[in-house]
């Protein structure tokens, strides 16, 4: 018996570890580089302009980090009259993650083809951009944040001038902004400028209390610094974009493909605005459409690698030549990826091989269990399978009732979901062996029980198409719960450790002739 429990032990344990080094490594394994031609591909304004005309103007893109389009009227911003004002809702990337959104609205390529699908992703995105190409046509760039530096991470020499402020000074630069004067060159938004404003804290309290009180003051706070930076914009010169990176659900968290957290306000006031009645608008396009419209602005050529399409209610600068470069420019990149239709290659890329290898994998655990149960467990082998479900089902269960969401957005904090979703696994475990396991089931089932966890990870993989993910992102739900099954096997040590304890008092028991209570 004590050789017993101590291989089921020591498989549990190695079980677990393989699974957690999984867990540990499975955000950042989803990012890849990018497709390989879209690196190649130059845009067709790059270098091609004369030095700026004196009305060149500002265009300016605001990033609420975490704002969802449904609370965007908590924002309270103050319009000048006569200010050309359009809104409506864009479509975030999947994973609704910032990192990739940060790329896809700087590029117009989305995770599936820019290789960067989770806040994991480290280095340069490595793709053109709408601030490299603005810089090659003699606009300045600039950043302005609230202390993040992943824009910076991401694009690399892509900002003329970065100002990267912790919160509390964000603030004092906010009260004390002034507008460069035309003719007169200074960093406050001079003309001639596109500046990149990013504003955090509204994610922060996302993250940290949900969608409420302290999310829809962050909210009015920003909004407060927005509508002041409007109201010194020359409506008819100036272009000032507002717009998020993703939503949040309501407990607070995103990653996943829920409505809330898919639905991204998109504002556009000033110069080259179609007005309409500043209500959101419903569906307009995608994020990956923003720097078209930023290019639109400043009159140059998008982004080469771009998938981005113009977005109604916005004016192009110098409208024919800015439609013959996107044309141009999507010819070819259609000729660089060999299709017509390049949104189209998010479903057709080697989804089928994977999932078959996928279900083939699942089938050969199954026959394994029932080779495992009936080697081990003569004559018992049904009740070994049963016990062996037994932690995923518990798993599934504590999701369901745990859980708000069953994807990405409920990994809102990956530590601290870690460590509470692991000692809830862990716990409950612990309580069925003890009670189901006592008396009804054979030790052997203990260690089935354990391998069992990975159960969930083989279902998901083979829904999902891969175990590692890969250059195609499936179901980020399916994903999830591969992510998910990670934490169900990190349960099966404490849970086989006190199988180990009901097994050594039984054999107590049995040796001494005691009866266990």
């Amino acid at each position: 018996m004590r050789t017993r429990a101590f291989v089921s032990l020591l498989v549990a344990a190695v079980v677990t570890g393989l699974f957690l080094k999984h867990g540990l490594g499975f955000m950042a394994g989803f990012n890849t580089t990018p497709i390989p031609v879209l690196t190649q591909l130059q845009s067709a304004s790059a270098g091609s302009r004369a030095p700026l005309p004196p009305d060149a103007g500002r265009v300016v893109l605001v990033v609420i980090d975490g704002l969802r389009e449904d609370e965007a009227g908590g924002l309270g911003l103050v319009v000048p009259p006569g200010m050309p004002t359009h809104r409506c809702a864009l479509e975030t990337v999947l994973p609704s993650f910032s990192r990739p959104s940060y790329v896809a609205m700087s590029t117009g390529v989305p995770p599936w083809a820019s290789g960067v699908h989770t806040n994991d992703h480290e280095g340069p995105a490595g793709l053109p951009t709408i601030w490299g190409a603005a810089r090659a046509a003699g606009w300045k760039t600039r950043l302005v944040a609230d202390g993040t530096d992943w824009w910076v991470a991401l694009f690399p020499g892509d900002f003329d001038a970065i100002d990267l402020i912790e919160k509390a000074p964000f603030d004092a630069f906010w009260s004390g902004l002034e507008l460069a004067a035309p003719g007169v060159p200074g960093k406050a938004f001079e003309p001639g400028s596109l500046t990149l404003v990013h504003i955090v804290d509204v994610d922060d309290q996302g993250h940290d209390f949900g969608v409420h009180d302290a999310y829809r003051a962050a909210a009015a706070k920003a909004g407060k610094k927005v509508s002041k930076l409007i109201a010194a914009l020359d409506p008819a010169r100036d272009t000032l974009f507002l717009t998020a990176d993703h939503g949040h659900i309501a407990r607070g968290g995103h990653g996943g493909p829920e409505a809330e957290v898919l639905a991204v306000p998109w504002f556009a006031f000033g110069a080259g605005v179609e007005a309409n009645d500043a209500r959101s608008q419903g569906w307009c396009g995608h994020l990956e459409d923003v720097p078209v419209a930023i290019a639109a602005r400043l009159g140059i050529g998008p982004p080469a690698a771009g998938f981005g399409q113009t977005l109604a209610g916005i004016r192009p600068r110098e409208a024919e030549a800015f439609g013959a470069r996107l044309v141009a420019q999507t010819q070819a990149l259609e000729v660089a990826l060999g299709t017509t239709s390049p949104h189209a290659v998010t479903l057709g890329r080697a989804r089928a091989p994977s999932l078959l290898w996928g279900l083939a994998v699942l089938v050969a655990w199954v026959a394994a269990m029932m080779l495992v149960a009936k080697v081990l467990v003569q004559g018992s082998g049904g009740r070994a399978i049963v016990s062996a479900a037994i932690l995923p089902m518990l798993g599934i269960a504590i999701f369901l009732i745990f859980e708000p969401t069953l994807s990405f957005s409920a990994v809102w904090l990956r530590g601290p979901w870690t460590i509470r979703m692991g000692a809830i696994f862990a716990a409950v475990g612990a309580v069925a062996t003890w009670v189901v396991l006592q008396r009804h089931a054979p030790w052997e089932g203990l260690l089935l029980m354990a391998c069992g966890a990975g159960l969930p990870m083989l279902v998901a993989a083979a829904y999902h198409g891969s175990i590692d993910a890969g250059p195609v992102l499936g179901d980020p739900r399916a994903a999830f719960a591969i992510v998910a099954s990670d934490m169900l096997a990190a349960a099966s040590v404490p849970v086989a450790a006190l199988g180990a304890l009901i097994a050594a008092a039984r054999e107590y028991r049995r040796r001494h002739q005691r009866v266990w209570t």
